[in-house]
């Protein structure tokens, strides 16, 4: 079930992908459109029931993801481990290459050869893995499985994404970038408990970080597109497509 999980969300992300490099769709949109689609779909399928799992609590896949070091769960070790093969792989390998040449450029890399569509729907698939990843995780940190899984964190996802240093059209950000947003976040949510507020204080906290940081991203946008128009000069090429001309033109 839990391979089955994973190829399901992995065909979840290509499906996606294809969406937006195919018929030129809105990625956010897209994303947040099928993600009503798939909760409405369970919802029908189960009748809105969820399915009980206790039986999965002493089993080696709950030990194995969702057991414990010490007092330390080991879901914060999958995700650690994920972020640093994330981290390379966007770092160190061609595909990671890639996406920053079409999140920096997308008409630019597609005339130097970059298989920009297949990039795109490569990286929506490899999304959905990592979706269907954290499924297998939550479901048996719940021992059930509830048709709305997961729609709780939307909102906390988002505010990770853009404390991490994305931007709402993207273009620019790092694995590290999100990871230590999703940390932030997380002890956000933390942190109102300890402190003694209600736990509803947590959406208004999210609510503003999100704000805010659209608001910090726009105004750094605003003095770099000021400071490359002030120059005088033509602003120079990325250091990701100067590097794939200067590989191209080696070749």
């Amino acid at each position: 079930a839990a391979i089955l999980a994973l190829l399901v969300g992995t065909g979840a992300g290509i499906l996606n992908g294809l969406l937006v490099a195919y018929l030129g769709l809105t990625s956010f949109v897209v994303t947040l459109g099928m993600n009503f689609f798939w909760t409405g779909l369970i919802n029908v399928l189960r009748d809105g029931q969820g399915i009980p799992l206790q039986s999965l609590t002493s089993s080696a896949a709950a030990r194995v993801l969702t057991g414990t070091v010490g007092s330390v769960p080991v879901q914060l070790f999958w995700g650690v481990g994920f972020a640093l093969i994330a981290g390379l792989l966007f770092s160190k390998h061609k595909f990671g290459a890639y996406c920053r040449f079409v999140g920096d450029n997308q008409q630019a890399a597609a005339q130097m050869g970059v298989p920009v569509r297949r990039i795109k729907t490569a990286s929506f698939g490899f999304v959905g893995f990592a979706a269907g990843f954290v499924g297998v995780i939550v479901t048996l940190v719940n021992v059930n499985f509830y048709p709305d899984i997961g729609a709780n964190q939307l909102l906390p996802a988002l505010a990770a994404v853009f404390v991490g240093g994305t931007p709402m059209l993207g273009g620019v950000g790092t694995i590290a970038g999100a990871a230590i947003g999703a940390g932030t976040i997380s002890f956000i949510s933390v942190g109102i408990i300890t402190t003694g507020l209600a736990g509803f204080y947590t959406d208004l906290v999210y609510g503003i970080v999100i704000v805010v940081s659209l608001g910090f991203h726009r105004v750094v946008q605003r003095s770099s597109k000021r400071g490359a128009g002030t120059s005088g000069s033509r602003p120079p090429a990325t250091p990701f497509l100067a590097r794939l001309l200067w590989n191209r033109s080696r070749d």
